[in-house]
């Protein structure tokens, strides 16, 4: 498909690839199993970002596991893989910290890795 713009003298071809990722992004908000999936994962995303506390406890998660030190990043085509890597740190780091942040529950992290397969 070729897109013109007549006032700029400009003309390219609409990309495919970007095409597929907003229908693919607009199923995902249209499907209410992930709403509740993304609300939750954003609000963590937030919580850690935000606070000091929480991204020093993450960070001594972390060493205590012996693993490379990762934070939460923000929804972008990454995001729910990191969200799946730090599960554990995230849920060890929640316990350790007084917050009414809820932490995503097992049947959310099944919906989270079959989306990523």
């Amino acid at each position: 498909m070729i897109a013109c713009g007549r006032e700029l003298k400009l003309c390219h071809a609409v990309c495919i690839v970007h095409t597929l990722n907003l229908v693919v992004k607009k199923a995902l908000q249209l499907t209410p199993a992930l709403s509740s999936n993304r609300m939750k994962a954003r609000k963590l995303g937030g919580y850690f970002r935000s606070s000091t506390t929480a991204k020093e406890k993450l960070d001594q998660v972390q060493d205590q596991m012996w693993m490379p030190k990762k934070k939460l990043i923000q929804e972008v085509e990454t995001w729910w893989k990191r969200v799946a890597e730090l599960r554990e740190h995230v849920g060890a780091a929640l316990a350790g910290l007084k917050t009414d942040i809820p932490a995503l529950t097992s049947e959310d992290f099944t919906v989270v890795c079959e989306c990523l397969t």
